[in-house]
């Protein structure tokens, strides 16, 4: 059945969609060393098997960006569908993986998630990170990925968690962030590389740096904000900061109010990380 578009409302922000446009532009992970990709890429992908990657497999990356992501998994998979609002940051893409794309195929496709332009059921493997918690309805969102997954298909997600697993100063550092990002996502642009840059220098990266030092004390970090840096770059650090606090619109979830999105009718399983990033998880789709 083929979805029609003009039956709902584009579930996008249209600033929150021009600002990661212009994170891509200034952040297009050229400067991201590949050891350094590949160990984030295991964050998020490890829970994916990989023999849903037969051949002729397909798959689905929802909200591109730099094709950070898609450099990875076109590895694996013989079709690859990239789709983003921005067509700022597909630009980023289709030149990160000009030289893979002409081995594999990949199409880049200007779209949103909530109108998907695709059939149902059609690939093996749908993949949204950090994206959909961006979108005035991560809900709707998780509904149309369903639903161009084929039966059996999986689909991996990130959406930034409530603190569900963390003691309660978590939320409230997080309460004080926030009000900074509302503020600091309305800043001239020229303002926000320097805004988020000195918060990366001054916040993340010494809180990573004393992170590290307690790991090689085989001391736990895991309740220390910011502790998931502490074997990354300045670059992941100023990517993240300014990914974080130059955004109009976020959402965040606890497990279980991501569990209640899905229908246990439409589901075989659903399976989340153990490790930051939270909440990563994969479903199976009955």
């Amino acid at each position: 059945m083929r979805f029609d578009q003009k039956s709902r409302p584009k579930n996008i922000d249209q600033q929150t969609v021009d600002g990661f446009g212009e994170e891509w532009q200034r952040f297009d992970q050229k400067d991201l060393g590949d050891q350094e990709s590949s160990s984030i890429f295991d964050d998020y992908f490890h829970l994916v098997d990989q023999r849903i990657f037969r051949p002729g497999s397909t798959a689905l990356d929802v909200g591109c960006g730099s094709g950070r992501w898609a450099s990875h998994v076109i590895k694996y998979a013989d079709y690859l569908d990239c789709i983003d609002a921005s067509p700022l940051a597909l630009s980023v893409a289709r030149q990160n993986l000009k030289k893979v794309g002409e081995e594999k195929k990949i199409r880049f496709i200007e779209a949103s998630v909530g109108e998907l332009p695709f059939d149902d059921s059609v690939y093996d493997f749908v993949y949204s990170l950090g994206v959909l918690h961006h979108t005035p309805s991560p809900e709707k969102a998780l509904q149309d990925c369903m639903r161009v997954l084929k039966p059996g298909g999986t689909l991996l997600v990130y959406l930034y968690y409530r603190f569900d697993n963390r003691p309660l100063y978590f939320k409230l550092i997080w309460m004080i962030t926030d009000r900074m990002r509302k503020v600091i996502h309305r800043a001239p642009k020229l303002l926000k590389i320097p805004l988020t840059s000195f918060i990366a220098l001054f916040v993340y990266l010494p809180l990573a740096r004393i992170c590290k030092i307690l790991k090689g004390l085989n001391l736990p970090v895991k309740n220390i904000p910011l502790s998931y840096y502490s074997d990354k770059s300045f670059y992941t650090m100023r990517t993240d900061s300014y990914d974080r606090f130059c955004t109009k619109l976020e959402s965040r979830f606890t497990k279980q109010e991501i569990i209640n999105m899905f229908s246990p009718d439409d589901i075989s399983y659903i399976k989340f990380s153990d490790r930051p990033p939270f909440w990563t998880f994969v479903v199976e789709k009955k």
